[in-house]
């Protein structure tokens, strides 16, 4: 089923192209929750296809109109995904969830390293997840 939907969010997810390596393509969809998911989103990744990695996560932010946004880069075989939050103005003080979906395609076959930095509330950034994958 997972593959399924990933697979169609690369027909509707718009692409996004790194400054540092061209050779790929990144697409996210992010998602406002209406209740607390239960159990808790748990940050995962898994290859997909070839050159097909996708990542799955969630967030909570502090104002319950903000939207997360993802970026994507790619150094060498190195893939980083920042995840931050758009603010909304004004803010409610309501806590949101949100789930996230990202996609790395048109990836070469090799080892990856892949690291997720939360960004949300505006800082320097954690690294929240990072793991090694060998696309095919």
């Amino acid at each position: 089923m997972k593959k399924l939907f990933v697979l169609a969010a690369l027909l509707v997810l718009p692409a996004c192209e790194s400054s540092t390596d061209s050779n790929f393509v990144f697409q996210f969809q992010s998602n406002r929750l209406d209740q607390v998911p239960n159990p808790p989103i748990v940050t995962s990744a898994e290859v997909e296809g070839p050159g097909l990695i996708s990542v799955a996560g969630g967030e909570v932010t502090p104002c319950f109109l903000d939207r997360i946004i993802l970026d994507g880069d790619k150094n060498g075989r190195t893939l980083t995904i920042i995840v931050r939050r758009e603010a909304s103005n004004p803010c409610d003080s309501t806590v949101r969830h949100h789930s996230w979906i990202a996609i790395f395609s048109a990836l070469v076959p090799g080892q990856y390293h892949l690291r997720v930095v939360n960004r949300v509330d505006g800082g320097a950034g954690t690294v929240e997840y990072e793991t090694d994958l060998t696309v095919n």
